[in-house]
């Protein structure tokens, strides 16, 4: 990726106004995404996407951010054709170098999910099954404890049962939440499995994650002012962008899985169909 922004930099010397006529002077009014680098040019210390690049670079001077702007030495660019190529390789690049300032769109290792079927519900793992592909699947948390936390928010909420989710042992007297009367007393036959299930299922169901809609990989064209990209995704994750599909993909395909932020990308696009595609 670096080789290809090569052409694409610029070093930063002098005073504050020499860099910030440099700034000005050099990178476009245009969509992408931007790398700030401090003495070592191989490893950048922040990177950041925007649908107007010199504007958003810019800003960092005005917003006195001293810390990053202090180790500030060169800054990679690259365009884009628009918003949807400069988020997809802005999230890619910030997991691949996972840069010091650089707190949001880090990889989550035990991604899960919920997994609900037959009156019972399940925390999944990406790393386990093709989230992809898996039906009856509900909300993206980064742990096991993000998604309990989510859980017991949703129980509360809604006077579901504690003990029924599996998050308090089972008693014959009921849960805890039934004494209070947080709960419908399905953990004492007052509520019928099949209602509480079907509670579960409402409470959950905008959390739902869409099952990927093709056979295959998908190309997703995205044009600009400039420039036109085909945006290469299967199964939620993204391969790659080229200008045609002729193209060498620049990224390695088979190192990539199930993404939390890429899914988040992709998803309202690619369901609303307010995208062109083409089917690979």
């Amino acid at each position: 990726m670096l080789e290809i922004c090569k052409n694409k930099s610029i070093k930063l010397e002098g005073n504050e106004e020499k860099k910030l006529k440099t700034i000005n002077a050099s990178i476009p009014n245009l969509p992408g995404v931007y790398l700030f680098f401090g003495q070592n040019e191989f490893l950048p210390i922040y990177i950041g996407k925007s649908i107007n690049l010199k504007k958003r670079v810019l800003s960092h001077f005005y917003q006195k951010n001293l810390r990053l702007i202090k180790q500030l030495r060169y800054i990679y660019w690259q365009t884009t054709a628009g918003e949807i190529g400069a988020l997809l390789l802005e999230a890619k690049l910030i997991k691949l170098y996972q840069p010091v300032f650089n707190k949001r769109l880090r990889k989550y290792h035990e991604l899960c999910a919920f997994q609900i079927t037959n009156n019972k519900i399940d925390i999944v793992y990406a790393k386990e099954i093709d989230f992809s592909k898996s039906e009856n699947l509900y909300g993206l948390y980064k742990n096991r404890f993000s998604a309990l936390k989510k859980l017991k928010s949703i129980a509360d909420e809604n006077n579901l049962c504690y003990a029924k989710l599996g998050m308090e042992e089972k008693k014959k007297s009921g849960c805890f939440r039934l004494q209070l009367g947080y709960c419908r007393g399905v953990c004492v036959n007052k509520e019928s499995h099949e209602c509480h299930h079907n509670r579960l299922l409402q409470a959950f169901k905008q959390h739902k994650l869409a099952v990927w809609p093709y056979k295959g990989a998908i190309g997703i064209v995205e044009k600009g002012v400039q420039q036109t990209q085909i945006h290469i995704v299967n199964n939620w994750v993204y391969l790659g962008s080229v200008e045609n599909l002729s193209q060498t993909l620049t990224f390695n395909q088979a190192t990539d899985k199930f993404d939390h932020d890429m899914y988040k990308i992709l998803c309202r696009p690619i369901l609303d169909k307010n995208i062109t595609i083409i089917h690979l």
